[in-house]
């Protein structure tokens, strides 16, 4: 079963060469393993996006995916955490790059 995986990570703030870098390069192992991706840099297409339209993009998109892929910079991001928020509000499973230490 193909499943439709959307990544979540800090994009405001960061350079954008090494943002589109990271999630491009999850992207890619994400699909060579047979997912379907979600890249929120992809969804909103433009770095000039204000925040708020970027976030209602990208909250539409997570809530149709059927898991979510925190890349390791995600507590670092205002929008990240709310995706995390949103994905244990609605059973969407969650995944990370670096696991949580417990």
């Amino acid at each position: 079963m193909t499943r439709t995986i959307y990544i979540a990570g800090k994009v405001t703030g960061t350079d954008r060469v090494a943002c589109a870098h990271k999630f491009a390069t999850a992207e890619h192992q994400l699909q060579q393993q047979g997912h379907q991706t979600l890249n929120p840099l992809r969804l909103v297409g433009s770095w000039d996006t204000p925040w708020p339209q970027a976030m209602r993009i990208c909250i539409a998109a997570l809530a149709t995916a059927t898991e979510a892929y925190f890349l390791a910079d995600w507590q670092h991001s205002r929008g990240a955490r709310l995706e995390h928020q949103i994905c244990l509000a609605i059973g969407i499973p969650i995944h990370y790059q670096n696991p949580p230490q417990t």
